[in-house]
């Protein structure tokens, strides 16, 4: 559905390609990196490697949460 709405990267006139290229001009000027102070130094290669917490939710504020998610019309995993 995201290609039939956006179209094609290929295509100069799609939505895709004027939205990639307001991005590329409004990012542009930026530093490759942010200058945040960083909890620990980067690695020489980025290993992409992502991770997950379970956490156990009593039934309760699993309730509320999606209460809430319903309410602000977004997902419980904010």
């Amino acid at each position: 559905w995201q290609q039939r709405v956006l179209g094609s990267a290929d295509d100069a006139d799609s939505v895709l390609s004027r939205e990639l290229a307001f991005w590329r001009d409004t990012l542009s000027a930026l530093p490759e990196e942010h200058g945040l102070s960083l909890d620990r130094p980067r690695p020489a290669v980025a290993s992409h490697r992502g991770g997950q917490v379970e956490v156990a939710l009593g039934d309760d504020l699993f309730e509320r949460i999606g209460a809430l998610a319903r309410s602000e019309g977004c997902t419980p995993f904010m």
